[in-house]
């Protein structure tokens, strides 16, 4: 390090501080997790340590491991082109890279996160689905991420997950991506939850994640179609099952105790959906949501005219109000047996506490948007009213 600099002067201490400060800092995938889903999920405008990495060699020695706790990897050429007598198979050679990286400098026990993005066109035949899944695992396995995080198309996902999602009316929604998050707990992280002799079935299974984050976009575009209320959303909680699906979903994620919803302008069947899956998970205690644009959101997608379509917006914002009352409702009837306690809203263009107040009884609001269940047992519940009276 350059002496006659101002840094170069700075006692050590105090360097490793301002790098330690820089670090802190949480990739755009994280934050961006309450946006419309994209690649710009991979960008970041934050480069503080990145810039300092390369003002000497000194200095991009000390901010090497802390520059490379998260990793971000866009797989563009996932699928490779079919040659003659030879069908397509996955392309993991940027998977492949990055692994040979984090092993030459030593990096496994350091990685934070990993992203990975797979475009909208990306698809797996069912020859290549069960051996994808398990060389993505080994993957994973090898780097132990504390979050693993997830952006490409949802039937992409349900196949990750070892689901098959239904996508009879993807048409009505545009193609686009979700996000799924999965974040590890780090009391957890010596429960083994595969066993090395077998081939894993599901991403779900690799690790103990506790804490999930979903992001299905907007559901915008399916207003303008006829009958929308009967259009089924693409998306890791629909199948052909019905309520067996929801368990199945469910059982996927034994250590789930966090779930952060996100699904912009619902259909209150879909939602419907949602209340199964959080009914089927037996640890599950916090439970966040969001049906409407984020306050910072990139854009109003109501005043994007080729996006509203047709639609009506008065029903847009009719069924998202469903939507919450169809997810109370749920709660309010099954959830005082299971260990779901705090309801988080961040919606913050809607009346949320006035909407529940009627349907959740036995639950109290303990801030805004924020509500907490104080039944204890299910005696409580039973001396309570039905929660549409007044």
């Amino acid at each position: 390090m350059d002496s006659h600099s101002g840094l170069g002067r700075l006692p050590a201490e105090l360097i490793q501080q301002i790098i330690g400060d820089l670090a802190e800092e949480e990739p755009s995938s994280r934050r961006e997790l309450t946006q419309e889903p994209s690649v710009q999920f991979l960008d970041s405008d934050i480069k503080g340590l990145k810039n300092l990495s390369l003002t000497c060699r000194s200095l991009r020695y000390l901010t090497f491991r802390p520059l490379f706790r998260y990793f971000r990897v866009g797989l563009e050429s996932f699928t490779a082109e079919a040659t003659p007598g030879k069908s397509a198979e996955p392309n993991l050679k940027p998977l492949r890279n990055l692994s040979r990286f984090i092993e030459q400098h030593k990096l496994s026990d350091k990685t934070l996160g990993l992203t990975i993005f797979f475009p909208v066109q990306c698809s797996l035949g069912q020859h290549h689905l069960a051996n994808f899944v398990s060389n993505f695992g080994d993957f994973v396995l090898e780097i132990n991420p504390e979050t693993l995080t997830l952006i490409g198309p949802p039937k992409l996902l349900g196949d990750l997950m070892g689901l098959t999602v239904d996508e009879t009316d993807e048409w009505a929604f545009g193609r686009k991506v979700h996000v799924m998050s999965m974040r590890q707990a780090s009391e957890l992280a010596d429960v083994r939850t595969v066993n090395e002799h077998t081939m894993p079935t599901s991403i779900a299974h690799l690790r103990p994640w506790h804490n999930v984050s979903i992001n299905e976009g907007s559901c915008l575009s399916a207003y303008s179609t006829y009958e929308y209320h009967t259009k089924t959303t693409p998306s890791i909680l629909h199948t052909h099952s019905g309520w067996q699906w929801s368990r199945l979903l469910a059982a996927t994620l034994p250590f789930l105790r966090h779930l952060d919803y996100v699904s912009i302008f619902p259909l209150p069947d879909h939602i419907g959906e949602l209340a199964n899956v959080i009914l089927s998970c037996p640890r599950l205690a916090t439970l966040s949501t969001q049906f409407t644009p984020a306050h910072n959101a990139r854009e109003n997608i109501l005043e994007d005219r080729a996006r509203v379509g047709k639609a009506n917006i008065s029903d847009v914002w009719m069924e998202t109000m469903q939507s919450y009352r169809v997810l109370a409702n749920q709660i309010w009837t099954y959830g005082h047996i299971l260990p779901l306690s705090k309801w988080t809203c961040r919606d913050q263009r809607i009346e949320f506490d006035d909407l529940v107040r009627p349907i959740l009884r036995g639950w109290e609001m303990r801030e805004l948007c924020v509500w907490e269940r104080v039944w204890k047992n299910f005696a409580d519940a039973e001396s309570s009213t039905t929660p549409d009276s007044p």
